[in-house]
């Protein structure tokens, strides 16, 4: 009897080793939950296959080729719930399957427990810094204070700065507690398993060829709409952007298609959508602001930021000021983004020439000297960008400065500041604010930067803030009424107008 003859593929099997190094990911902090921070968990995939740690794994097992190459081998699986991460690889032998998995895990280890202390301590350092800078400035407020006993200006700065020392000095003891930091410990080193590959000819016939591409193609696309899914962390909607900030948005200002987006929408005798959705925001805020008035005789101040660049912020701060001059009040359009500014350039068509003056000069100067009458009547622009050669921290400071004397010769001040997400400029002027108006535009604001945005004013500003969507279609219910009409919602109701006309002008 003849041998039992065997399948034509038997000849392309081929015997492979795989092996899996395992690590625990545990979180430092005491919040009781596992991970305080879900993003660098995830992220811990990448690192794995990206940057220092396929090429400290290439130099400990002497890899000859490119580290990209060796990492192209290695596979990375997650499990948050568990709290693993599984490094895998396939090799020809079983030792070289072991030593690449056992490299990699090692050397991810390693790598993240330097990286978070390099981090750390550069955030203690810079938190030491600012720490020390204010505990100057509170001096010195402490020494304007008891020269001035009567003085509330001296006081109002005196409070103001002892709380943000406050804020300064406990970020300062979080750094130091090491919290929410993720924990990197080896559950299992590498064991090689032998595996069978089966050789997977091409199909012979025209219609498995067929079919055989089909189903590929299902699958490649697959793949790609899943990345693109995993990849699109911005906010599309009205209601997204409500569920991320915890707010309800108060106000829309729709996309034109073909408007001009350097140009003012709020101009005389134009009353369409855009326009008078910026003139709908006015009325917004004259209702938060007269709901918590500011002292007697001193202007409202309206600060709008936003969690990233390109978020609209700049647009509605300029059109806003035009849609307060428009209704007649004094208003001062203030910069506080030192690092691109744009405000001067959209309400005076021009970037003033920087001041040659020290920060103490800047914040005795004449108001005069500093503000820029723009051609809409009511309105001008306080812009000390450039001044001096100083720092955008130093400009901020000395901008903040100026503000209790800002408010005191005008009905409105309105600051136009730079990315939250972007510098900490931003922080010396929530203090001063009445409303603060954060800004999305749908399709652009990430959702992370947003969040972050929203818990850092949180923190800071106990007063009222209101959404802002930038995208979508014009709202036609509540949210768009007249000017001397309260919301349906009742939520706001109109006082008298406290503006002071004894107010002294800038020029003063």
């Amino acid at each position: 009897m003849g041998a039992i003859p065997q399948p034509d593929s038997a000849a392309d099997a081929t015997v492979r080793w795989t092996a899996s190094h395992t690590i625990l990911v545990s979180d430092s902090s005491d919040s009781g939950s596992l991970f305080t921070n879900p993003l660098a968990f995830n992220q811990l995939q990448l690192f794995a296959t990206t940057g220092q740690v396929p090429t400290r794994a290439a130099e400990v097992i002497g890899f000859a080729g490119a580290p990209a190459a060796l990492a192209a081998q290695v596979q990375v699986v997650a499990d948050q719930q568990s709290g693993a991460l599984r490094i895998s690889t396939t090799q020809a032998g079983p030792e070289a399957a072991v030593e690449v998995a056992d490299a990699f895990g090692d050397e991810l280890i390693s790598f993240l427990s330097e990286r978070q202390d390099e981090l750390r301590e550069i955030r203690l350092t810079a938190n030491l810094e600012r720490l020390a800078d204010v505990e100057v400035e509170l001096r010195e407020a402490e020494v304007r204070a008891n020269e001035n006993p009567d003085d509330p200006v001296a006081s109002a700065e005196l409070d103001a700065l002892t709380r943000q020392y406050g804020v300064v000095f406990e970020q300062f003891s979080v750094l130091q507690a090491d919290v929410g930091q993720l924990v990197l410990t080896t559950l299992e080193r590498a064991d090689a398993v032998a595996i069978t590959e089966q050789g997977l000819g091409a199909p012979r016939s025209r219609s498995g060829r067929g079919i055989f591409g089909m189903l590929a193609g299902l699958a490649i696309g697959a793949v790609v709409a899943m990345v693109l899914a995993r990849s699109d962390q911005k906010i599309r909607t009205r209601s997204e952007a409500e569920a991320v900030l915890g707010l309800e948005a108060t106000a829309t200002i729709p996309v034109v298609a073909k408007h001009d987006v350097v140009g003012l929408s709020v101009v005389p005798d134009r009353h369409d959508a855009l326009s008078d959705a910026y003139r709908t925001l006015r009325s917004i805020v004259m209702f938060a602001d007269e709901e918590s008035p500011p002292a007697e005789g001193k202007a409202p101040v309206t600060l709008v930021v936003s969690p990233g660049a390109g978020d609209g912020k700049t647009s509605i701060v300029a059109n806003l000021t035009a849609a307060f001059a428009e209704s007649g009040q004094r208003t001062l359009a203030v910069n506080a983004d030192f690092r691109r500014p744009a405000i001067s350039e959209r309400l005076l068509a021009f970037q003033p020439e920087p001041l040659n003056m020290t920060a103490h000069e800047l914040e005795i100067a004449p108001l005069g000297a500093l503000a820029h009458q723009s051609e809409i009547p009511n309105l001008s622009v306080v812009d000390v960008a450039g001044a001096g050669g100083h720092s955008p921290s130093e400009l901020a400071r000395s901008s903040s400065r100026l503000i209790p004397r800002l408010i005191a010769v005008s009905d409105r001040v309105v600051i136009d500041t730079s990315p939250l997400g972007a510098t900490a400029e931003v922080l010396e002027f929530v203090r001063h604010a009445q409303t603060v108006l954060i800004t999305v535009r749908l399709g652009h604001t990430s959702i992370g930067s947003a969040r972050r945005a929203m818990e850092m004013i949180r923190a800071l500003h106990k007063g009222d803030v209101l959404l802002v969507i930038v995208g979508g279609a014009a709202r036609v219910d509540n949210y768009y009424y007249s000017e001397v009409e309260a919301p349906k919602s009742g939520r706001f109701k109109r006082r008298s107008n406290r503006r002071d006309a004894t107010r002294e002008p800038l020029s003063a």
